[in-house]
């Protein structure tokens, strides 16, 4: 195989080569990206759960109070206490109880209902960032393979490689990098 033809074919490889491990690192972050929006998708999910779960139980817990303040109603009632003074207060006083734990029980949903929508928006973050990484990742790895191409074949060295015409002997005009052309002495 002449020179020039092992330097084309080692230019195709280097180019090839990039665009692969590109598209590979492509993929690897797309599939990473997707477990992120996945596991948002679920945080989202538990946030709404949470809230429902503590509705719910705080309605249980309304309901208990309501059967355990009939009960007391009825106790006193029965013992011919009248729902003034005493009984009143206390009657009074289990209610705010119950009301507290039922505010304590929402409170509590809403705290894990935020925490999973936090988690959430960190997962939608890193999902968007794994789909920038591997747009990069591609990019990169393509722009690697050319500038190896570009060495291997003699482009990057500064002047025009031997593959493309030039006889590169001493009073040939050469292309620079920076875009002017000399003279090779």
């Amino acid at each position: 195989m002449a020179v020039g033809a092992t330097q084309a074919a080692s230019a195709i490889s280097d180019v090839l080569g990039g665009v692969a491990k590109g598209i590979s690192q492509y993929k690897q972050h797309k599939n990473i990206a997707s477990v992120h929006a996945y596991n948002a998708a679920l945080a989202r999910s538990n946030a709404d759960l949470a809230r429902k779960i503590g509705a719910f139980n705080a309605d249980r817990k309304g309901e208990e109070r309501d059967y355990f303040l009939s009960a007391q109603v009825a106790k006193f009632a029965k013992a011919g206490v009248r729902s003034e003074g005493t009984p009143a207060h206390t009657m009074e006083m289990t209610q705010a109880k119950f009301e507290l734990e039922i505010a304590s029980i929402i409170f509590e949903s809403e705290i894990t209902a935020r925490n999973a929508e936090s988690q959430a928006q960190l997962d939608t973050f890193r999902e968007n960032m794994e789909k920038s990484a591997a747009k990069l990742a591609l990019v990169n790895n393509i722009a690697e393979g050319l500038t190896s191409a570009a060495f291997s074949s003699g482009l990057g060295s500064g002047g025009t490689s031997k593959a493309a015409g030039s006889s590169g002997g001493a009073g040939t005009k050469i292309k620079l990098s920076d875009g002017k052309t000399g003279i090779r002495k």
